[in-house]
C-alpha cells in the first residue's frame, strides 16, 4: 500500500470531499517523485497545495487542524481528525525528506530544486514557486527600505505643503498631509485608507510636491517620468477620473499643473508588456529585471487587488532608481489569486501616521507638516494593542512574535482582522530646532521599518463616522457581530433597511427586485425625454446597483439580473427585444483596447435617434453609451456590434463592485451560510453606498443601504475574516535587518 493510501487523515479527508481531484493528483505526483516518501510529507504537499487553491501563500502547520477546512464545522466545532500529525514531529519529518528544502531569508531564492520549501522557525511549508515569489518580493521591498530617503530641499517642500494643505488643521485633510509628507521622500511607501477618505486627493498633491521639487532643482517637470497603475482595466479608468478632477483644484506652478495633466493610468499588464512567450522565451512580461520599466515614480491604485505572483513580477520590472507607491484599502477584499500583499505590508496599524514613527522621524514630519503628534502614550498604546488584539483573536505576526510558536485551539476557527484605532489626546508641541532635526539619520527609517512606511486615511467623506452606515461599517470591520445586528435593527429606516430572511416565508429577495425596479426607473425615464449621449441617463442609472456574494444560484447574479429584467418587462420598462435590448443595463466583460473598453465598464443601450423607449422594439441602431471624462459631454456612444461581450448589470458581484460608489446599495445575502461571504466581502459592499450632497452644496443626502438575509448568515459573515496566510510582512523584516553584503 503507498504512503499515500496509507494515511488514515488522508483517507478522512478524501472521504469528507474536502480535497478537489486536482490536489490529490499532486498528492499522487509528490509520491511518485520520491516512492519512499513518508505518509505525513506527502499530506502536507497535498494541504499546501488545497491552501494555495483557498489564496493563502503557504501551510501553518501550527494551525493546519483549525484553519485549513472551514467547511468541516460541525455544531461550531472544528472535527477532529485521528492520527493527525504533530506539529514537531511534522516538521521533523519534513526536513528529513528529500522533497523538501528548508530556507530562511539567507538562502538563495535561485537554488531551489525540491518542490516543497519549509521556513522550519516559523513551522511553514510553501510550494517552491510560491517560496520564490515571497522571498523575491521581500527581498525587492527591503532594500528600497533600506536606501537612503530621496533627497528634498525642505524649505521648499514645507512651503509647498502649506499651500496645497491650507486646512490641514482639520481632521479630514490632517491625515492627508500627514501621508504625503511621509511619503514624499520615501523609496517604498503605502497609503491606506478606507473608502471616500481621499486617497486620490492625496495621490494628485503627493506628485505635485515630487513636480515641484524637480522644478526647484532646475528641471523640467516633465521630463520627471510616473507611471500610474491599477490591476484591472476599470480600476485604472477611474483612476484617471478621479485625479483628473483632483487635479483641476490643486493650485500648482502652471508647468507642474501641466505635467500633471499628462499622467494616465493603466492596467499592470498593459505597463509591463504582457505576451504570451514562455519563461524561457521572454515572458510573460516583456519589462523584467533585465529589461526595466524607464520610470522615476510608480504608483499602484487598488493594491489590494494585485496577488503575490504579479507584485512579485511588478517590483522586479522597477529600477531601485524609481519610487514605489501602494494604495488601496486593507480591510477591502484580497486579490483573486494567492497572496494578501497589501494587508500584509500594512500590518496592524495603532494610531495615526505621526504616531508609528520614531522619535526622531516624527520630529522632521511635524516640522515639514506643520502638525503636532496626537499619540498616546505607551502604555495606553500598548493597553489599546492588547486589547484589540484579545478582542478580534489575532496573533499579531510581528518580529516579536513570529518566532513564537502558537498553540492552535482545536475547538475554535481563528479569527483574523480589524483593528481599534488609538484615542487621541492633545500633547505638547515638540521644541525642534530646524537645522539640528532634518539629518540623513533623522530622515532615515526605523526598525521597524514596514509600519513607519504606512501611512493611514481614517476620515470618509463618503459617511461619517458617526452615521448609521459608519458605524455598521465600523462594526463588520472589526468583527463586532452583536453590535452589527443590535445596529440593522435599531437603525433609521430611510438610511438602512433589514429584511431579516429568517422565517420560513421568506420574501425578502422580492421587496429588494421591487425596489431595484423602482430605483433604476429613474434612469429609464431620463433615457426617454433625454438626447442620445447624455449623462444624466448614466448618472441616474449608477445610483443604484444590486449586490450579491456569488455569481450562480437562486440569489447570484445571473438569476437576480434575470428576475429584475422580467419584471422590469412587465412593467414596460423594457422592451422584450432580448439581443439590444433598449435601456438594458449592461456591464463589459472582457478588455478591448481598440475601443478603450475594459472588463467591468457599465453602460446603457440607447437608439441612435431620440424618439421614446417605446416607440422601437428592432433591434438596429443601437448604440451603448459610457461614460467617458475626456469627452466634452462626458459620454461617448459605441455601437452595440462592436462592444465586446456584455451582460446584465441590473445586478453584480460584490466583487465587480469594488472601487464603484452608489447612493443605494441592494444587497443580497446567500439563503445558507457560505465560505465566501466573510468580512471583508461584506464590508467592501456596505461601503459602496456614499452620501451625496445636492448642487448647492447643502445638506448631504444620506446614501441608503437594504440588506436581505438572515441573521445567521449575516453572522457568520461577519464571524470569517479570510485572513491569507504568509510570510511576507517577516520575510521583508528579516530581509531588512541584514546588512548590505549580506544580502541573497
Amino acid at each position: 500500500m503507498s504512503a499515500l493510501a496509507s494515511s488514515l487523515t488522508f483517507q478522512q479527508l478524501k472521504g469528507d470531499g474536502v480535497l478537489a481531484p486536482i490536489h490529490q493528483a499532486f498528492g499522487e505526483t509528490v509520491q511518485r517523485l520520491d516512492a519512499v516518501a513518508n505518509s505525513d510529507v506527502v499530506l502536507a504537499a497535498v494541504l499546501c497545495s488545497e491552501q494555495l487553491a483557498r489564496g493563502h501563500v503557504c501551510l501553518d502547520l501550527s494551525d493546519a487542524h483549525s484553519i485549513v477546512f472551514p467547511t468541516l464545522e460541525t455544531d461550531s466545532r472544528i472535527r477532529q481528525y485521528n492520527n493527525w500529525p504533530k506539529e514537531a514531529e511534522w516538521a521533523d519529518k519534513l526536513q528529513n525528506s528529500p522533497l523538501v528544502t528548508v530556507a530562511d531569508a539567507e538562502t538563495d531564492q535561485h537554488s531551489i530544486s525540491t518542490p516543497l520549501v519549509l521556513d522550519a522557525v516559523r513551522s511553514r511549508l510553501y510550494l517552491a514557486r510560491y517560496w520564490y515569489f515571497e522571498q523575491k518580493l521581500a527581498t525587492n521591498i527591503a532594500e528600497r527600505l533600506k536606501q537612503e530617503p530621496i533627497r528634498i530641499d525642505e524649505l521648499q517642500l514645507q512651503h509647498e505643503i502649506a499651500r496645497l494643505f491650507p486646512d490641514r488643521e482639520n481632521i479630514g485633510s490632517r491625515d492627508q498631509c500627514l501621508a504625503v509628507g511621509n511619503s514624499v521622500d520615501r523609496w517604498f511607501s503605502i497609503i491606506t485608507g478606507g473608502p471616500g477618505t481621499g486617497k486620490t486627493t492625496t495621490v494628485a498633491r503627493l506628485l505635485a510636491l515630487r513636480l515641484s521639487q524637480h522644478l526647484a532643482a532646475g528641471n523640467d517637470p516633465a521630463e520627471l517620468k510616473i507611471l500610474l497603475m491599477a490591476p484591472t482595466g476599470k480600476a485604472a479608468q477611474r483612476l484617471n477620473e478621479s485625479l483628473s478632477r483632483a487635479t483641476q483644484l490643486l493650485t500648482v506652478n502652471a508647468q507642474v499643473h501641466e505635467a500633471l495633466r499628462q499622467v494616465s493610468a493603466g492596467t499592470i499588464h498593459r505597463l509591463l508588456g504582457w505576451t504570451p512567450r514562455p519563461p524561457e522565451r521572454g515572458g510573460p512580461f516583456r519589462h523584467r529585471t533585465e529589461v526595466p520599466l524607464e520610470v522615476d515614480i510608480v504608483l499602484v491604485d487598488e493594491a489590494s487587488m494585485v496577488d503575490l505572483a504579479l507584485m512579485c513580477r511588478l517590483f522586479d520590472a522597477i529600477p531601485k532608481s524609481a519610487q514605489v507607491i501602494l494604495i488601496g484599502d486593507r480591510d477591502q477584499l484580497a486579490s483573486v489569486e494567492a497572496g494578501g500583499v497589501f494587508s500584509d505590508l500594512c500590518g496592524t496599524l495603532i494610531g495615526d501616521t505621526l504616531d508609528r514613527l520614531d522619535d526622531s522621524r516624527r520630529a522632521v514630519i511635524a516640522q515639514r507638516t506643520g502638525l503636532q503628534s496626537a499619540r498616546t502614550s505607551l502604555a495606553e498604546s500598548l493597553s489599546l494593542e492588547s486589547r484589540s488584539t484579545r478582542q478580534i483573536e489575532e496573533p499579531l505576526r510581528n518580529k516579536k512574535t513570529s518566532r513564537r510558536k502558537q498553540k492552535a485551539n482545536p475547538n475554535q476557527m481563528t479569527l483574523f482582522g480589524g483593528d481599534d484605532k488609538a484615542s487621541e489626546s492633545d500633547t505638547e508641541p515638540v521644541a525642534i530646532n530646524w537645522e539640528n532635526s532634518v539629518t540623513r539619520e533623522s530622515l532615515a527609517v526605523s526598525t521597524d521599518v514596514l509600519t513607519e512606511s504606512v501611512a493611514t486615511l481614517n476620515y470618509s467623506h463618503r459617511f461619517s463616522a458617526e452615521s448609521s452606515l459608519g458605524q455598521l461599517a465600523a462594526a463588520i470591520r472589526e468583527g463586532r457581530a452583536d453590535d452589527a445586528v443590535t445596529l440593522l435593527r435599531d437603525a433609521d429606516p430611510s438610511e438602512i433597511q433589514w429584511l431579516d430572511g429568517s422565517g420560513k416565508e421568506d420574501s425578502s429577495v422580492d421587496v429588494v427586485i421591487a425596489q431595484a425596479v423602482d430605483g433604476y426607473r429613474g434612469y429609464l425615464e431620463q433615457l426617454g425625454r433625454k438626447p442620445i449621449g447624455s449623462k444624466e441617463v448614466l448618472q441616474a442609472a449608477a445610483q443604484v446597483r444590486v449586490l450579491t456574494a456569488h455569481h450562480s444560484g437562486l440569489r447570484g447574479e445571473a438569476i437576480l439580473n434575470q428576475r429584475i429584467a422580467d419584471r422590469m418587462m412587465a412593467d414596460g420598462l423594457l422592451n422584450s427585444y432580448a439581443g439590444d435590448q433598449l435601456g438594458r443595463l449592461v456591464m463589459v466583460t472582457r478588455n478591448n483596447y481598440r475601443l478603450d473598453l475594459f472588463n467591468g465598464d457599465v453602460g446603457v443601450v440607447a437608439k441612435v435617434d431620440h424618439d421614446s423607449i417605446s416607440s422601437n422594439s428592432s433591434g438596429r441602431g443601437r448604440v451603448v453609451i459610457f461614460e467617458d471624462g475626456n469627452e466634452d459631454s462626458g459620454v461617448r456612444r459605441v455601437p452595440a456590434a462592436l462592444v465586446p461581450g456584455v451582460r446584465d448589470c441590473f445586478a453584480m458581484t460584490i466583487h465587480r463592485s469594488q472601487g464603484s460608489e452608489f447612493r443605494q446599495v441592494l444587497l443580497v445575502l446567500p439563503e445558507h451560510d457560505s465560505p465566501v461571504l466573510s468580512r471583508e466581502l461584506l464590508y467592501t459592499a456596505v461601503t459602496r453606498v456614499k452620501e451625496f450632497r445636492d448642487a448647492a452644496g447643502g445638506a448631504a443626502l444620506p446614501g441608503f443601504l437594504s440588506i436581505a438575509g438572515s441573521e445567521s448568515v449575516l453572522r457568520g459573515a461577519i464571524t470569517r475574516c479570510n485572513h491569507r496566510v504568509s510570510g511576507l510582512r517577516e520575510g521583508v523584516e528579516d530581509h531588512a535587518r541584514l546588512r548590505p553584503n549580506d544580502n541573497p
